[in-house]
Protein backbone atom coordinates (compact mmCIF):
# COMPACT_ATOMS: atom_id res chain seq x y z
CA UNK A 1 0.00 0.00 0.00
CA UNK A 2 1.32 3.54 -0.96
CA UNK A 3 1.50 5.68 2.20
CA UNK A 4 -0.44 8.67 2.18
CA UNK A 5 2.08 12.07 1.35
CA UNK A 6 2.72 13.90 4.30
CA UNK A 7 1.21 17.45 5.15
CA UNK A 8 3.45 20.24 3.60
CA UNK A 9 4.64 17.79 1.53
CA UNK A 10 2.09 18.64 -1.36
CA UNK A 11 4.00 20.72 -3.53
CA UNK A 12 6.44 17.38 -4.10
CA UNK A 13 3.86 15.34 -4.64
CA UNK A 14 2.37 16.95 -7.51
CA UNK A 15 5.83 18.07 -8.69
CA UNK A 16 6.78 14.33 -9.02
CA UNK A 17 3.70 13.18 -10.39
CA UNK A 18 3.43 15.55 -13.47
CA UNK A 19 7.17 15.12 -13.60
CA UNK A 20 8.04 11.73 -13.94
CA UNK A 21 5.35 10.91 -16.16
CA UNK A 22 6.17 13.17 -18.57
CA UNK A 23 10.01 12.23 -18.25
CA UNK A 24 8.69 8.29 -18.84
CA UNK A 25 6.98 9.56 -21.94
CA UNK A 26 9.81 11.06 -23.48
CA UNK A 27 11.85 8.26 -22.81
CA UNK A 28 9.61 5.54 -24.02
CA UNK A 29 10.60 5.57 -27.45
CA UNK A 30 14.08 3.96 -26.79
CA UNK A 31 11.90 0.78 -25.84
CA UNK A 32 8.81 1.19 -27.75
CA UNK A 33 11.05 1.17 -31.36
CA UNK A 34 12.51 -1.94 -31.03
CA UNK A 35 9.10 -3.64 -30.26
CA UNK A 36 7.63 -1.71 -33.79
CA UNK A 37 11.02 -3.24 -35.43
CA UNK A 38 10.38 -6.53 -33.90
CA UNK A 39 6.84 -6.63 -34.99
CA UNK A 40 7.90 -7.42 -38.79
CA UNK A 41 10.53 -10.08 -39.11
CA UNK A 42 11.49 -9.09 -42.48
CA UNK A 43 12.65 -5.23 -41.85
CA UNK A 44 16.44 -4.45 -43.44
CA UNK A 45 18.87 -4.91 -40.73
CA UNK A 46 20.04 -1.02 -42.00
CA UNK A 47 16.85 0.29 -41.89
CA UNK A 48 16.04 -1.01 -38.25
CA UNK A 49 19.70 0.05 -37.30
CA UNK A 50 18.94 3.95 -38.49
CA UNK A 51 15.31 4.00 -36.83
CA UNK A 52 16.85 2.73 -33.49
CA UNK A 53 20.08 5.29 -34.49
CA UNK A 54 17.87 7.88 -34.83
CA UNK A 55 15.00 6.64 -31.58
CA UNK A 56 18.16 6.81 -29.40
CA UNK A 57 19.33 10.49 -30.20
CA UNK A 58 15.21 11.77 -30.38
CA UNK A 59 14.80 10.44 -26.94
CA UNK A 60 18.58 12.22 -25.92
CA UNK A 61 17.24 15.67 -27.20
CA UNK A 62 13.68 15.03 -25.79
CA UNK A 63 14.43 14.51 -21.71
CA UNK A 64 17.23 17.44 -22.51
CA UNK A 65 14.48 19.45 -24.39
CA UNK A 66 12.21 18.70 -21.51
CA UNK A 67 14.44 19.28 -18.48
CA UNK A 68 15.38 22.83 -20.36
CA UNK A 69 11.58 23.74 -20.42
CA UNK A 70 10.64 22.39 -17.01
CA UNK A 71 13.44 24.78 -16.16
CA UNK A 72 11.82 27.43 -18.03
CA UNK A 73 8.23 27.07 -16.72
CA UNK A 74 9.59 27.45 -12.92
CA UNK A 75 11.23 30.80 -13.99
CA UNK A 76 14.48 29.87 -15.79
CA UNK A 77 15.42 30.87 -19.50
CA UNK A 78 13.55 29.36 -22.21
CA UNK A 79 14.65 26.57 -24.06
CA UNK A 80 17.41 27.13 -26.79
CA UNK A 81 15.28 26.93 -30.65
CA UNK A 82 18.35 24.54 -32.00
CA UNK A 83 16.57 22.06 -29.45
CA UNK A 84 13.13 22.27 -30.35
CA UNK A 85 13.73 22.49 -34.22
CA UNK A 86 16.27 19.06 -33.56
CA UNK A 87 13.35 17.27 -31.75
CA UNK A 88 10.65 17.90 -34.57
CA UNK A 89 13.00 17.26 -37.47
CA UNK A 90 14.50 13.74 -35.97
CA UNK A 91 10.65 13.35 -34.95
CA UNK A 92 9.80 13.68 -38.60
CA UNK A 93 13.09 11.98 -39.86
CA UNK A 94 12.03 9.01 -37.59
CA UNK A 95 8.76 8.92 -39.34
CA UNK A 96 9.84 8.93 -42.82
CA UNK A 97 12.50 6.42 -42.12
CA UNK A 98 9.98 4.36 -41.00
CA UNK A 99 7.71 4.24 -44.15
CA UNK A 100 10.48 3.79 -46.39
CA UNK A 101 10.09 0.62 -48.42
CA UNK A 102 12.78 -1.36 -47.04
CA UNK A 103 15.52 -1.80 -49.24
CA UNK A 104 13.77 -2.11 -52.39
CA UNK A 105 12.11 -5.77 -50.77
CA UNK A 106 8.42 -4.87 -50.26
CA UNK A 107 8.40 -4.21 -46.40
CA UNK A 108 8.14 -1.25 -44.35
CA UNK A 109 7.97 -0.76 -40.88
CA UNK A 110 4.38 0.95 -39.34
CA UNK A 111 4.55 4.37 -40.65
CA UNK A 112 1.44 5.36 -37.81
CA UNK A 113 3.19 2.94 -35.21
CA UNK A 114 6.45 5.28 -35.68
CA UNK A 115 4.52 8.69 -36.02
CA UNK A 116 2.60 7.46 -32.77
CA UNK A 117 5.74 6.80 -30.61
CA UNK A 118 7.92 9.89 -32.01
CA UNK A 119 5.10 12.51 -31.48
CA UNK A 120 4.24 10.95 -28.51
CA UNK A 121 7.79 11.72 -27.12
CA UNK A 122 8.13 15.39 -28.81
CA UNK A 123 4.80 16.44 -27.44
CA UNK A 124 5.62 15.61 -23.82
CA UNK A 125 8.88 17.13 -24.04
CA UNK A 126 7.31 20.60 -25.20
CA UNK A 127 4.67 20.51 -22.90
CA UNK A 128 5.54 22.71 -20.54
CA UNK A 129 6.22 25.20 -22.96
CA UNK A 130 2.60 25.43 -24.59
CA UNK A 131 -0.51 26.55 -23.54
CA UNK A 132 -3.21 24.54 -22.48
CA UNK A 133 -4.80 25.07 -26.16
CA UNK A 134 -1.29 24.82 -28.13
CA UNK A 135 -1.20 21.56 -26.29
CA UNK A 136 -4.68 20.06 -27.27
CA UNK A 137 -3.83 21.25 -30.95
CA UNK A 138 -0.29 19.58 -30.77
CA UNK A 139 -2.06 16.24 -29.32
CA UNK A 140 -5.03 16.71 -31.96
CA UNK A 141 -3.56 17.48 -35.28
CA UNK A 142 -1.39 14.72 -35.31
CA UNK A 143 -4.23 12.47 -34.40
CA UNK A 144 -5.94 13.57 -37.31
CA UNK A 145 -3.49 13.23 -39.49
CA UNK A 146 -2.56 9.46 -38.20
CA UNK A 147 -6.22 8.84 -38.96
CA UNK A 148 -6.09 10.27 -42.56
CA UNK A 149 -3.15 8.55 -43.43
CA UNK A 150 -4.53 4.96 -42.11
CA UNK A 151 -7.70 5.18 -44.19
CA UNK A 152 -5.48 6.21 -47.28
Amino acid sequence: MVPWPRKGSGIQTLDASTRWPLYLMSASEVFLVPLLINGDPDVPAGQAAVLMALALVHTVTCLLLLRAGLAYYLGGRRPATVLVVLAVVLAVAGVVVAGQDGGGVGVEISTGGAALIFCAALTGAVTPLLSTAQLGLAVALPTVAAAVVATV
